[in-house]
């Protein structure tokens, strides 16, 4: 029989912060406790051993004095966990906590709270408070507490009341707000929004002469406008050329006179330099990045001309429609300056330290900046970074996310073997039939006080009492359901519906509305995805299992089968293994399919989606096998065609997750922005599915 217990994730020893995590996991667990009732010390203490799981059974083997009850055992433990904590290092941490670009203020709250829970405050509202002021990104909030006398509460109140009022205000103005963080001081941008007539009122002989003045306008030694603002960029730099002092490469005279005529996607600096003053988050990512697109000047063209045009698609990037190249080779996507100051809304830009390589070089490209955003075609979104590179070099769509909007193909990783190849023909039987859970029969408890209900036949349609006799057969030979011979207190009717994927063949479903009446739930926790975001975190590599018809996998008790009694034109039928259409069976079916996957790292299923991820290919080849060893030992099967294996990304549940993080399906979010707008009240409460 299955296991009445619910399914609850054993605690994690080796993971790193073991004592934040310990302490979490034992706030659940109590919560877990005061759900099922369960007061009596001891009880609690054995279920505290039980879901901690077998590493902290060993550990807590070794300890000594751990008495006989709850209270005890938990007191030893957390000091395994969590010995005695540095009062000073923690407060150094609150005190260095700032509100991030992008953090609301909410957020910075929450996570001022989680800081200072280890510091031993005897005031925790008026050093968090303090911290707000000092740590707030907005001098606006900053001014007004330090001007007028607030209570934590009007502070919080006060920033989330001008946090609404700049997103309100820049919803209304159809622009970025004004940040210093990326302000561009361009005199051709103070033209560029006004009418045409008035961009046209200079006669021909002044805009040449505007012209003139313009490209005669540029400082010798770092190429910015001239005169500056400030002591030049260049001003005690050498060039990395000749090595001499005050100048830049760029504008060396040296090179110049040695200059060749063959660049692999040079990078030019601009008066860009001297306008952007970065007050953003500086990203110090120390990861390598590439570009690739190959470019070689001859006299006769470019090599890329030669043979065929290159690849280039225009997508919109920030909703400004931006022409790129594909670049398969490189593995960051980068918009040039120009391109940048000509979008219609420019995003605010985070500086950044990545080290960016070209093709067969080893100088850093210099980049602006880069910046977080949704990239569309006309059939897919995904959201990713982009650089901005300095000069007008041109743009490139790297192959992570040409391929995330499926604008090529997936190209194959050379390897030495598929390591679910080799698993997927050595578990070849777990592909093959419907299977059947091992030494487990579930039981559906009805409540005995409801009047059991026999429903009359309903009458199937002569054209299709054919097919429903084919698909009867079908289901005993499967040993699904089974006749029924003598009396039977319950009795319902069946529904036949065609399959929309297969032409030609029926589904028959059984209406259990009044036997549903008798049926009493077993309220078992149902996971969700904000549990699968906390075990996903770190993971690189996913597959996605997919059982075969898995709540027909789940043999029912002999008690439990009448209840599921149904009538044909053929005679009574019941149902030998757990149905649809049962109102139980969705969280019988996870509570038992969860207890069968107990104990297996890296395994999470909702329903019958098995997720396997790791944080490295090891990692969940390990995971993988360990899955196929427990699906053969069970007896379970799975359905190949649904089954995804060595993804970088998967889909499970309306969400995407990566080694990036978790985001919403681009389906679903285009489903909902193409969603016609409600136009009376049934159509409100229909789209917030409020019947």
């Amino acid at each position: 029989m299955a296991s009445a217990l619910p399914v609850f994730p054993p605690f994690s020893v080796h993971e790193s912060a073991a004592d934040q995590r310990w302490k979490k996991w034992t706030k659940r667990l109590q919560n877990l406790l005061v759900g099922m009732n369960i007061k009596d010390k001891v009880r609690q203490r054995a279920l505290l051993l039980h879901y901690a799981g077998e590493e902290v059974n060993d550990i807590f083997d070794t300890l000594q004095e751990t008495g006989e009850d709850y209270d005890t055992a938990l007191t030893k433990l957390t000091e395994y966990f969590a010995p005695k904590k540095n009062v000073e290092y923690e407060i150094y941490k609150f005190r260095q906590a700032k509100q991030e670009t992008n953090e609301t203020m909410d957020a910075f709250h929450t996570k001022l709270r989680q800081l200072s829970v280890n510091c031993e405050f005897n005031d925790d509202n008026r050093e968090v408070k303090s911290q707000i002021v000092q740590g707030c990104s907005s001098s606006r909030l900053r001014r007004k507490a330090l001007r007028e006398d607030m209570t934590l509460e009007q502070l919080l109140s006060s920033a989330r009341a001008l946090e609404l009022s700049e997103r309100q205000a820049n919803e209304i103005e159809n622009k970025e707000e004004k940040l210093e963080t990326n302000a561009l001081h361009k005199k051709r941008n103070f033209r560029k929004n006004q009418p045409r007539y008035l961009q046209q009122d200079k006669r021909p002989e002044q805009r040449v002469n505007d012209q003139r003045v313009n490209r005669n306008n540029k400082c010798r030694n770092c190429g910015g406008e001239f005169p500056h603002r400030g002591k030049c960029p260049a001003q005690g730099k050498s060039c990395n050329f000749c090595k001499k002092p005050n100048h830049f490469e760029k504008m060396c005279r040296s090179k110049r006179n040695n200059h060749t005529k063959q660049s692999v996607n040079t990078l030019e600096n601009s008066d860009f330099e001297n306008n952007f003053e970065c007050q953003t988050k500086i990203d110090s990512s120390s990861d390598d990045e590439y570009v690739f697109g190959l470019q070689a000047e001859s006299l006769k063209g470019t090599v890329n001309s030669i043979k065929r045009e290159q690849p280039r698609i225009c997508v919109k990037i920030n909703e400004s429609d931006i022409n790129v190249l594909i670049d398969t080779g490189s593995s960051i996507n980068v918009i040039d300056e120009d391109t940048y100051n000509r979008m219609k809304r420019k995003p605010k830009l985070i500086a950044t330290k990545t080290k960016v390589f070209a093709y067969g070089s080893h100088q850093n490209l210099e980049f602006v900046g880069k910046f977080d955003t949704v990239i569309e075609t006309r059939n897919k979104l995904t959201r990713a970074t982009v650089y901005v590179s300095k000069g007008t070099s041109g743009n490139l769509l790297c192959y992570d996310t040409s391929l995330e909007l499926q604008i090529i193909p997936q190209i194959s990783r050379l390897s030495t073997g598929n390591k679910h190849e080799q698993l997927c023909e050595q578990y070849k039987d777990i592909f093959h039939g419907l299977g059947k859970l091992k030494e487990t029969q579930v039981k559906i408890h009805v409540d005995k006080t409801v009047k059991p209900i026999v429903q009359p036949h309903r009458r199937i349609p002569f054209h299709i009492r054919k097919q429903v006799e084919t698909e009867l057969e079908r289901l005993e030979r499967l040993d699904i359901i089974e006749r029924v011979h003598g009396p039977t207190p319950w009795v319902s009717p069946i529904v036949v519906a065609p399959k929309p994927k297969s032409p030609g063949e029926i589904r028959i479903c059984v209406d259990m509305r009044l036997p549903n009446q008798a049926i009493q739930r077993e309220r078992h926790i149902t996971p969700t995805i904000d549990d699968l975001i906390v075990d996903l975190n770190g993971a690189k590599v996913f597959s996605k299992m997919d059982l075969l018809n898995g709540y027909h996998q789940l043999e029912l008790t002999q008690e439990s089968r009448n209840i599921t009694t149904f009538t044909t034109h053929v005679g009574l039928r019941r149902y030998k293994r757990l149905s649809f259409g049962v109102t139980s069976a969705a969280e019988i079916f996870q509570n038992t399919l969860s207890t069968a996957l107990e104990g297996l790292n890296g395994v999470r299923n909702i329903s019958d989606d098995i997720i396997v991820f790791g944080a490295s290919q090891d990692e969940h080849d390990t995971r993988l096998t360990a899955l196929f060893q427990r699906i053969n030992e069970k007896g379970l099967t799975l359905n190949k065609k649904k089954c995804e294996f060595n993804k970088d990304s998967l889909e499970f549940y309306g969400h995407i997750f990566s080694s990036k993080g978790i985001s919403a399906d681009p389906r679903k979010v285009e489903a909902i922005r193409n969603t016609n707008i409600p136009s009376d009240i049934s159509e409100v409460r229909s789209f917030f599915s409020d019947d």
